[in-house]
């Protein structure tokens, strides 16, 4: 089976040549696709109608108008959405209005472009560090409540901060198979016999990739960050490192140390 790109990302910008260079600088990273670029809010809605853009990079200042319409407009229909996008907020200028804009849930992120370190690097940094937030509106299949919803994220925030103590490179897919697979475990009543192959079958339907792919991801990423990562640094985050002379752990001793590790704050 081929792997498939796993987030797709709608770009609202009628400046061409910035949108072609955020498009070549996202399309680098093995998680995004461009969906398309579009230069008006019309279209833009559209597509979103139909549920087929993961994040949306909407810029403000639009040929046909305000891109606050089609923020406005998103929010209105969010419930009969199949998918929510991620929305991130270009613009050329800072007022009250567009804090407003983030106040009121009409976007998760805004960049000014008179803002120094404004680039299509800073977009896709940002995409990277959000990947775990996309995923949960892409493959929650079951309605929750907002309570749910917030612990859920808690959780997911905390995986992601211990896996951001290890040297590993966050714009590849083994780290968004890691992160799910150690949710997974985490939820998972500690009495039950973990079978970590049915959980590599489970992600690998999840993300429509072969059992295979997820198993040898994750491995390569455990070997990356234990051969990448200084040893001072990982005899801090990884306990059993201290007796283990430098052998990378197996996948499922790593996933099963965080998940416990987790289990022991009592999230």
């Amino acid at each position: 089976m081929e792997n498939k790109k796993l987030y797709k990302v709608l770009i609202v910008e009628d400046n061409l040549g910035q949108a072609e260079a955020l498009k070549k600088c996202i399309e680098k990273d093995a998680a995004f696709s461009i969906l398309r670029i579009v230069d008006n809010s019309s279209d833009a809605f559209k597509l979103v109608k139909t549920g087929l853009p993961d994040v949306m990079i909407v810029d403000l200042n639009l040929a046909d108008g305000n891109g606050l319409s089609l923020l406005k407009e998103v929010r209105n229909i969010k419930k009969s959405l199949p998918i929510v996008p991620y929305i991130v907020v270009t613009t050329m200028f800072d007022s009250d209005e567009i804090r407003y804009i983030i106040s009121e849930g009409h976007a998760n992120f805004l960049l000014s472009k008179k803002s120094k370190s404004y680039s299509p690097e800073e977009i896709l940094d940002h995409l990277q560090m959000m990947t775990i937030s996309f995923y949960r509106n892409k493959y929650n299949d079951v309605e929750k409540d907002n309570s749910e919803l917030e612990r859920e994220e808690m959780i997911r925030t905390r995986i992601e901060s211990e896996l951001n103590q290890y040297y590993i490179d966050h714009t590849r897919r083994g780290k968004i198979f890691l992160a799910e697979l150690i949710y997974r475990i985490y939820n998972t009543p500690p009495t039950t016999t973990i079978k970590i192959a049915n959980f590599h079958a489970d992600v690998a339907k999840m993300f429509n990739v072969e059992n295979y792919a997820v198993e040898q991801a994750v491995r390569r990423m455990i070997i990356s960050a234990f051969t990448k990562t200084a040893a001072e640094d990982l005899r801090v985050a990884y306990k059993p490192y201290i007796s283990m002379n430098g052998t990378p752990p197996s996948s499922k001793e790593f996933i099963m140390y965080v998940a416990n590790k987790l289990r022991d704050e009592n999230l």
